[in-house]
């Protein structure tokens, strides 16, 4: 398999990162979780009140970081909140010399207990067939309790699991743990 120079690489993450500073600017929300050794951050828009578009970036200090961008549907029906998307994804662990990218489709489900408060976890997988650059496949797993005190911010307790599957070097977790985050609606 023919893999992707560092400089290309490097081009298309400060690309990525371009669009995602650019996008703040027609932002309907803000996320940022934290843990002991990790931090995430994300950009929402939605285009319409069914579809969304997102940026996020997760960085953990000792092994490396992951960027990604997507595009998903949305629904709510009764106390149920669900969404169908795609993600694009790059990812560099701490000690390899190459960035893995691709292509990962997934989703969520939601219950609300009250306005206020709720259960969420999505799940995105890229199979081979989408996983490039010596990445065979990427796992994102993601669920929380959300509480929200006020209509324009959410507090979350969570759990993360990302793990990616490379070629030379096997699986690789990128973050696998808990952490408390917020969310800031515009």
């Amino acid at each position: 398999m023919k893999t992707v120079s560092s400089n290309a690489a490097n081009r298309a993450a400060m690309a990525l990162c371009g669009l995602m500073m650019s996008s703040t600017a027609m932002a309907t929300g803000f996320n940022l979780s934290l843990s002991e050794h990790s931090v995430g951050f994300g950009i929402d828009q939605m285009l319409s009140y069914t579809t969304a578009t997102s940026f996020s970036g997760l960085y953990h200090e000792n092994k490396g970081g992951m960027v990604n961008g997507g595009f998903k549907v949305m629904n709510q029906s009764g106390g149920f909140r669900y969404s169908v998307g795609m993600k694009a994804f790059a990812v560099d662990h701490r000690g390899d010399s190459h960035i893995g990218w691709g292509f990962a489709p997934g989703g969520s489900l939601g219950v609300n207990f009250t306005q206020s408060m709720r259960i969420e976890a999505e799940y995105y997988y890229a199979p081979s067939i989408l996983s490039f650059n010596r990445t065979k496949n990427m796992k994102q797993f993601d669920s929380r309790f959300v509480f929200a005190p006020m209509p324009n911010a959410e507090l979350s307790l969570g759990y993360r699991n990302v793990q990616t599957k490379m070629s030379n070097r096997g699986s690789r977790t990128l973050h696998d743990g808990g952490y408390l985050g917020i969310n800031f609606k515009f």
